[in-house]
């Protein structure tokens, strides 16, 4: 029989024990969105559909596509070159990959629009 093991989202992600994690969020083009302060047991997938609805920022919300057909956007984040992937939460980068937790992280915020993303795939 195997020990239990602890649950990730209760475990401390670093020796002070800090469930947060501050992310200032920047533009592609290098601009300055927001710091936003986040739990780290927060998932990936959560946080950008609260970025795509303008909960975090209003200047982000994508509008909702209003005739069938229309090029369909959304967000991607970005840290060090690394997409972070939905189905992931914070506290995963921050265990599997370094991500801090003691001093702000910068995010890229990506646009992407799936009919553009589509059509570049059938041309390949």
């Amino acid at each position: 029989m195997d020990a239990p093991t602890a649950s990730r989202t209760h475990a401390p992600a670093s020796p002070r024990g800090n469930v947060y994690i501050t992310l200032h969020l920047y533009l592609a083009s290098g601009e300055f969105i927001i710091a936003d302060r986040v739990p780290l047991d927060q998932d990936v997938e959560g946080y950008v559909q609260d970025l795509e609805e303008g909960c975090i920022d209003p200047s982000l919300r994508v509008p909702i596509p209003q005739l069938e057909g229309d090029d369909e956007l959304q967000y991607t984040l970005v840290w060090k070159d690394m997409e972070l992937q939905c189905g992931r939460k914070f506290i995963d980068f921050v265990e599997d990959h370094g991500m801090p937790v003691d001093e702000p992280v910068d995010i890229m915020v990506v646009m992407l629009s799936s009919q553009r993303a589509n059509y570049d795939w059938m041309l390949s």
